[in-house]
Protein backbone atom coordinates (compact mmCIF):
# COMPACT_ATOMS: atom_id res chain seq x y z
CA UNK A 1 0.00 0.00 0.00
CA UNK A 2 0.97 3.32 -1.04
CA UNK A 3 2.95 5.33 2.40
CA UNK A 4 3.18 2.23 4.11
CA UNK A 5 6.13 -0.12 4.22
CA UNK A 6 5.64 -4.05 4.05
CA UNK A 7 1.89 -3.99 4.16
CA UNK A 8 -0.18 -5.26 0.95
CA UNK A 9 -3.61 -5.42 -0.25
CA UNK A 10 -5.16 -8.17 -2.41
CA UNK A 11 -7.96 -9.18 -4.09
CA UNK A 12 -11.35 -7.48 -2.76
CA UNK A 13 -9.27 -4.89 -0.84
CA UNK A 14 -6.96 -3.52 -3.45
CA UNK A 15 -7.57 -1.34 -6.48
CA UNK A 16 -4.79 -2.45 -8.96
CA UNK A 17 -4.90 -0.70 -12.05
CA UNK A 18 -3.93 -1.94 -15.48
CA UNK A 19 -1.50 -1.08 -17.82
CA UNK A 20 -4.11 1.75 -18.70
CA UNK A 21 -4.78 3.08 -15.48
CA UNK A 22 -8.21 1.36 -15.50
CA UNK A 23 -8.78 -0.53 -12.47
CA UNK A 24 -9.06 -4.61 -12.67
CA UNK A 25 -11.96 -6.05 -11.59
CA UNK A 26 -13.24 -7.69 -8.66
CA UNK A 27 -12.81 -11.20 -9.72
CA UNK A 28 -11.21 -14.39 -8.24
CA UNK A 29 -9.24 -14.55 -11.23
CA UNK A 30 -7.28 -11.19 -10.36
CA UNK A 31 -7.33 -11.94 -6.56
CA UNK A 32 -5.59 -15.45 -7.23
CA UNK A 33 -2.80 -13.95 -9.69
CA UNK A 34 -1.92 -11.38 -7.11
CA UNK A 35 -1.49 -13.86 -4.53
CA UNK A 36 0.77 -16.02 -6.99
CA UNK A 37 2.49 -12.88 -7.96
CA UNK A 38 3.40 -11.40 -4.67
CA UNK A 39 4.21 -14.76 -2.46
CA UNK A 40 7.55 -15.02 -5.75
CA UNK A 41 8.25 -11.46 -5.42
CA UNK A 42 8.21 -11.37 -1.67
CA UNK A 43 10.05 -14.41 -1.82
CA UNK A 44 12.62 -13.62 -4.13
CA UNK A 45 12.81 -9.90 -2.41
CA UNK A 46 13.58 -11.58 0.94
CA UNK A 47 15.72 -14.37 -0.20
CA UNK A 48 17.89 -11.94 -2.96
CA UNK A 49 17.17 -8.82 -2.68
CA UNK A 50 15.02 -8.31 -5.36
CA UNK A 51 13.38 -5.21 -6.30
CA UNK A 52 9.24 -6.54 -6.27
CA UNK A 53 8.56 -5.85 -10.31
CA UNK A 54 5.37 -4.19 -11.23
CA UNK A 55 2.30 -6.78 -11.29
CA UNK A 56 0.92 -7.50 -14.26
CA UNK A 57 -2.41 -9.62 -15.00
CA UNK A 58 -2.84 -11.89 -17.40
CA UNK A 59 -6.40 -12.31 -18.72
CA UNK A 60 -7.90 -16.02 -18.97
CA UNK A 61 -11.53 -15.47 -19.51
CA UNK A 62 -14.79 -15.06 -17.67
CA UNK A 63 -17.53 -16.96 -16.86
CA UNK A 64 -20.67 -16.75 -15.49
CA UNK A 65 -23.53 -19.54 -14.92
CA UNK A 66 -27.07 -18.56 -15.87
CA UNK A 67 -29.06 -20.76 -15.87
CA UNK A 68 -29.76 -24.58 -15.51
CA UNK A 69 -28.47 -25.19 -19.07
CA UNK A 70 -27.02 -22.11 -19.23
CA UNK A 71 -23.39 -20.03 -19.09
CA UNK A 72 -21.67 -17.55 -21.00
CA UNK A 73 -17.49 -17.26 -21.19
CA UNK A 74 -15.71 -14.12 -22.68
CA UNK A 75 -11.91 -14.94 -23.63
CA UNK A 76 -12.07 -11.57 -24.79
CA UNK A 77 -11.01 -12.78 -28.56
CA UNK A 78 -14.25 -15.22 -28.09
CA UNK A 79 -17.45 -15.33 -26.49
CA UNK A 80 -19.60 -18.60 -25.75
CA UNK A 81 -22.72 -18.94 -24.51
CA UNK A 82 -25.55 -22.09 -23.85
CA UNK A 83 -24.89 -25.40 -23.00
CA UNK A 84 -21.04 -25.26 -23.74
CA UNK A 85 -19.94 -22.60 -21.84
CA UNK A 86 -21.86 -24.18 -18.90
CA UNK A 87 -20.14 -27.76 -18.72
CA UNK A 88 -16.54 -25.32 -19.16
CA UNK A 89 -17.34 -23.23 -16.34
CA UNK A 90 -18.26 -26.25 -14.73
CA UNK A 91 -15.30 -28.31 -15.07
CA UNK A 92 -12.72 -24.95 -15.07
CA UNK A 93 -14.64 -25.06 -11.27
CA UNK A 94 -13.99 -27.88 -10.25
CA UNK A 95 -10.09 -28.05 -11.68
CA UNK A 96 -9.69 -24.98 -9.39
CA UNK A 97 -10.54 -26.72 -6.44
CA UNK A 98 -7.69 -28.01 -3.86
CA UNK A 99 -7.52 -31.27 -3.18
CA UNK A 100 -8.77 -34.46 -5.08
CA UNK A 101 -11.48 -35.25 -1.93
CA UNK A 102 -12.62 -31.72 -2.66
CA UNK A 103 -12.85 -31.83 -6.33
CA UNK A 104 -14.56 -35.11 -5.95
CA UNK A 105 -17.09 -33.89 -3.12
CA UNK A 106 -18.09 -30.94 -5.28
CA UNK A 107 -18.17 -32.82 -8.40
CA UNK A 108 -21.02 -35.67 -6.45
CA UNK A 109 -22.82 -33.35 -4.73
CA UNK A 110 -23.22 -30.67 -8.09
CA UNK A 111 -24.70 -34.23 -9.91
CA UNK A 112 -26.74 -34.71 -7.15
CA UNK A 113 -28.45 -31.11 -6.87
CA UNK A 114 -28.62 -31.83 -10.73
CA UNK A 115 -30.36 -35.08 -11.15
CA UNK A 116 -32.71 -33.95 -8.10
CA UNK A 117 -32.88 -30.70 -9.23
CA UNK A 118 -32.28 -29.91 -5.39
CA UNK A 119 -31.98 -26.39 -4.73
CA UNK A 120 -28.28 -24.59 -3.48
CA UNK A 121 -29.65 -23.85 -0.14
CA UNK A 122 -30.15 -27.18 1.17
CA UNK A 123 -27.04 -28.51 -0.11
CA UNK A 124 -25.22 -25.64 1.80
CA UNK A 125 -27.41 -26.38 4.87
CA UNK A 126 -26.69 -29.76 4.78
CA UNK A 127 -22.79 -29.40 4.80
CA UNK A 128 -23.49 -27.41 8.18
CA UNK A 129 -25.22 -29.90 9.45
CA UNK A 130 -22.89 -32.61 9.67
Amino acid sequence: MKGLTDVYALGDMASTPDENGTPLPVLAQVAAQQGYYLGRALADNLKDGKAMPPFKFHNRGNTAIIGRHAAVFDFGWMQLKGRLAWLMWAIIHVYLLVGFDNRLRVSLQWLWAYITYERGARLIMRDFES
